[in-house]
């Protein structure tokens, strides 16, 4: 009886050990592959800031009437997606993109901001 119940045992411990092996997960973030996360501006003022340290937006609204990025920062956004501009920001490229982060001025924004909790299930809206 005693050989039964240790080799009952000895199975039970050996098939415990066996599923209880590590799976393989995948990164299924939106992050860059060095663990930085995938960040959207909605502001060229927030745009600025990140620049200057030294973070470089996934995406950026552009300046109103120049329909593109600001003549001195254009050359750090360059693999930056324009995402229309700040008064009204493309929504479509925005979802697009996927962003981990985005970042918002409470200001330009208004009552917009509802719009951006909405839309943004999974990504975390920064105002």
């Amino acid at each position: 009886m005693k050989k039964l119940l240790v080799f009952g045992l000895t199975l039970c411990f050996l098939l415990l050990a066996a599923c209880g092996g590590q799976q393989e997960t995948k990164n299924t973030t939106n992050e860059k592959t060095n663990g930085t996360p995938k960040i959207a501006s909605l502001s060229i003022h927030l745009t600025n800031d990140l620049l200057a340290l030294g973070i470089k937006p996934a995406g950026s609204v552009v300046g109103g009437d120049l329909k593109d990025f600001l003549p001195h920062a254009k050359k750090q956004l360059s693999q930056t997606k324009k995402l229309g501009i700040a008064a009204d920001p493309d929504m479509e490229s925005l979802l697009a993109l996927q962003p981990d982060v985005i970042y918002v001025d409470e200001e330009l924004a208004g009552q917009d901001l509802s719009k951006y909790k909405k839309r943004s299930l999974k990504q975390k809206c920064l105002i």
